[in-house]
């Protein structure tokens, strides 16, 4: 008797093995009985344009292969009729699941402050990961094979960007994958999560707070650059509201005065700091900016000053500054004689403000504008 092997009745139906979208499939159908043997069958669609888009039935062998296409997607119910060279022919009724692409997902999703977790979608699930290429994760990484995310140990090489391959496999063997570049950042309310350039993901896997800040140069400035100016106006405002005369007046004068020492600061800091243009030394010399130079040199200028004229000419200066300070502080107390606690606050604004300005001036043009015109990542 004629039948389609390890087929069921007509009708009742039968699943083959599935495919995906965009990747090779084949299975072969096999035939038993009728006349010729096992040679000799023709094998037809029953119902034209039944198969998946992209997949033909060989009339010769019974294979159905092919690539499916997108529209395949889901499951299509096929007749395929089998003919011996007698002539008798028999019909089966087959189910054929086609899942969607397997693809790994750009939008990676933090689960917590120490792990972000990766996502696939299409195939076959359960997905396999695992790390195919690119630079592979430091000791501080770790990818999880069966949950697809990448944790943080307790101590991590902070700041330092790597280039991975992930590569998620499928329960039916199917492969995808995706380039990442992770750097790990301090936990904050500004930091940026994930950033999607030319197809790379750059992840932000994110320290807890914790003490930690307290080994980073990056956090101290800041404490320096922000909290510490923004500190000082305490005192500023109790000056200025403790004294008898035009409060508002005393506060203009100490805040515009911090302005402009700070601002100050940071200019004479920036022209410290200003990258200066050199080359990378190849064959075919390609501009590159390299650090500045001016700061080691001033030094060098002033030490040398010092020595051939002497201290007693720095002197002279103090008359300057201390007639710059009286008017300062004549503009913070404007009833009878100036108290000298308008000329210490005017000095501690002037100083202070300056110093705190050319610090981060200097830092910030001899490090993070230098990177940026190297076109390093920041």
């Amino acid at each position: 008797m004629l039948g389609i092997a390890d087929a069921p009745a007509p009708g009742s139906g039968s699943q083959l093995t599935p495919g995906m979208v965009g990747d090779w499939y084949s299975t072969q159908l096999t035939a038993t009985g009728g006349a010729g043997g096992t040679a000799g069958y023709t094998w037809h669609v029953a119902a034209p344009g039944a198969l998946p888009d992209g997949l033909t039935l060989s009339q010769g062998t019974g294979e159905i292969s092919g690539i499916p296409l997108p529209e395949a997607q889901g499951t299509s119910v096929v007749t395929i009729l089998v003919i011996d060279p007698s002539g008798t022919a028999v019909a089966r009724t087959f189910t054929i699941t086609i899942n969607p692409g397997l693809r790994i997902s750009p939008d990676v999703r933090r689960d917590s402050a120490d792990r972000i977790r990766l996502s696939a979608t299409g195939g076959a699930p359960p997905y396999q990961w695992e790390i195919a290429g690119g630079n592979g994760l430091p000791a501080d990484l770790r990818l999880d094979p069966l949950q697809g995310t990448i944790s943080l140990a307790d101590v991590a090489d902070i700041g330092n960007a790597v280039s991975v391959l992930v590569q998620a496999t499928d329960n039916d063997g199917h492969v995808a994958d995706l380039g990442l570049r992770l750097k790990v950042r301090r936990a904050g309310w500004l930091a940026r999560r994930r950033q999607l350039e030319s197809g790379v993901v750059h992840v932000g896997v994110r320290l807890p707070i914790g003490f930690r800040w307290l080994r980073s140069t990056t956090a101290w400035l800041g404490v320096i650059a922000i909290w510490v100016p923004l500190t000082a106006v305490v005192p500023i405002l109790i000056y200025a509201f403790g004294y008898p005369g035009e409060h508002w007046k005393y506060l203009a004068v100490a805040l515009l005065t911090a302005i402009a020492a700070q601002t100050t600061g940071v200019l004479i800091g920036f022209l410290f700091g200003l990258p200066k243009v050199g080359t990378t030394g190849q064959s075919s010399p390609q501009a590159r900016y390299l650090p500045s130079e001016n700061l080691p040199e001033v030094s060098d200028w002033l030490t040398k000053l010092l020595l051939g004229a002497g201290l007693v000419q720095l002197t002279h200066l103090g008359r300057p500054v201390g007639s710059l300070i009286d008017k300062v502080a004549s503009g913070m107390y404007d009833v009878g004689t100036v108290p000298g606690s308008a000329k210490v606050l005017a000095g501690a604004i002037m100083f202070g403000y300056t110093g705190i300005g050319i610090l981060v001036g200097y830092v910030m043009t001899a490090i993070w504008y230098l990177r940026k015109l190297n076109g390093q990542a920041l």
